[in-house]
């Protein structure tokens, strides 16, 4: 890839690390004992018998989900603007081949080549 596609890549990269962040405080709050990490918030409901007890229970682990799917998108967008900043984007973290573009355009965070991937 040229300097100029890295460079609108990692800005698009950035805004969408952005929004992931904005997404994870809207379900969850900063862990203060690990940086960058986020723990899942409780359904904010007063629940008085079992089924609310059971819904709040669902939506905790909806929650838990959605954070820690959240969480996995935020760290891989991280890895791939390192691999910018390192110069080794769009070479294989395994073989060390390069990742064809056309594989990149899909997965703009992979950082493996499909025949990795597959391993």
């Amino acid at each position: 890839m040229t300097k100029e596609e890295l460079e609108k890549l990692d800005k698009e990269l950035a805004q969408e690390e952005e929004r992931l962040i904005k997404q994870l405080e809207s379900v969850a709050i900063k862990n203060p004992a690990v940086p960058g990490d986020f723990e899942p918030t409780m359904p904010k409901s007063e629940y008085e018998d079992d089924d609310d007890s059971l819904n709040a229970s669902t939506e905790l682990n909806a929650g838990i989900a959605l954070e820690h799917e959240l969480e996995q998108r935020l760290e891989q967008i991280k890895l791939a603007r390192e691999r910018i900043k390192n110069q080794v984007y769009g070479v294989c973290s395994n073989c060390k081949n390069p990742i064809p573009k056309e594989r990149l355009k899909v997965i703009p965070t992979a950082a493996f080549c499909i025949n990795c991937a597959q391993k």
